[in-house]
């Protein structure tokens, strides 16, 4: 691509070869130089494609949202970092995709459609009690300024047609993480001011260590990592404190039913069967090490004057 002003001695120098010349604009290394007009069309371009992408990814939401989540956060949000690195102004292209995420990709894995708040709940870090799907709009500037930033030096060098290598510039990149960190901050202590009591503690825990290792781990069916559509839609409800649908009003000890009576109430099973989860991942661990492992075998009788639960039915919960 060349500037309209040396089109005509560009033509004339390379008439003789098979060089060809725009003065509108070229795709270049994926991105874009050229004019304005080009730089609308090829960016307009780019987002249809993704848009049209995003509504097959939301059709497997419906059915497999564990998946679907797990296609976009490891995968499909990334191919858009380098666009935002080196286009600038490409937020302004970037609503339409925004708005699949917000009104469809998102009510498919909660079940239902999320408020604005919630849209900026989920858009921080997973290790901040988030999802880690990025309001496009907000990322796009914050990548492109941090990109221009830390490869200015590069960029000078290359203008001044000069042949010294800039060295690293690791303390640029140091402090655009810290601008980073500190603005994440920010928000996150900004939404808590938002946030109901409740709802607050639910972001608390959320953002605790190791409270997301099952929303970042791949869901990998021979490691029985696999949710099925409604637990993976109630964990992400229950991650926010959001009502679950299909609850009934009293619970069966007589007590009004919401979500914090099913998961304390001692009539509901929801104790029991939290502990009878871990005691038998703990079991299936152990049986891929050992031969001889069991659930809750029985204990032979023991004198009353021991130490220790010697009531009848007493048991372990894994025998190795």
């Amino acid at each position: 691509a060349v500037v309209s002003t040396q089109s005509t001695g560009a033509k004339e120098i390379f008439k003789d070869t098979a060089v060809k010349f725009t003065i509108e604009g070229q795709r270049h290394l994926g991105a874009c130089l050229g004019s304005d007009t080009f730089k609308d069309q090829y960016c307009t371009e780019k987002v249809q494609k993704w848009c049209s992408e995003m509504g097959k990814l939301c059709e497997i939401a419906k059915i497999h949202p564990q998946v679907a989540y797990a296609a976009y956060t490891h995968g499909y949000q990334h191919k858009f970092t380098y666009f935002f690195r080196t286009i600038g102004e490409f937020e302004k292209y970037l609503k339409p995709l925004d708005d699949i995420l917000t009104y469809c990709f998102l009510p498919c894995l909660f079940g239902s459609a999320i408020s604005d708040v919630e849209r900026r709940i989920v858009a921080l870090p997973t290790r901040d009690g988030g999802l880690g799907i990025s309001v496009l709009e907000t990322k796009a500037p914050i990548d492109y300024h941090a990109s221009t930033t830390i490869t200015r030096a590069h960029v000078d060098e290359i203008k001044k047609r000069g042949n010294d290598i800039p060295p690293p510039a690791n303390h640029l990149i140091s402090l655009s993480k810290m601008a980073s960190n500190k603005k994440q901050k920010e928000e996150v202590e900004e939404l808590k001011r938002m946030l109901s009591p409740v709802v607050k503690r639910s972001l608390e825990l959320a953002s605790g260590q190791g409270a997301s290792s099952w929303l970042v781990t791949l869901p990998l069916e021979e490691k029985g990592f696999v949710l099925s559509r409604s637990e993976f839609t109630d964990a992400l409800n229950i991650r926010y404190h959001r009502q679950l649908k299909g609850l009934p009003d009293l619970c069966a000890c007589g007590a009004k039913y919401n979500l914090t009576h099913a998961l304390n109430c001692k009539r509901g099973g929801y104790i029991h069967k939290r502990h009878d989860d871990v005691a038998k991942f703990t079991a299936r661990l152990l049986s891929k090490k050992y031969k001889d492992v069991e659930l809750e075998p029985g204990l032979t009788p023991i004198p009353s004057d021991n130490i220790g639960d010697t009531t009848d039915g007493a048991r372990p919960d894994i025998r190795v």
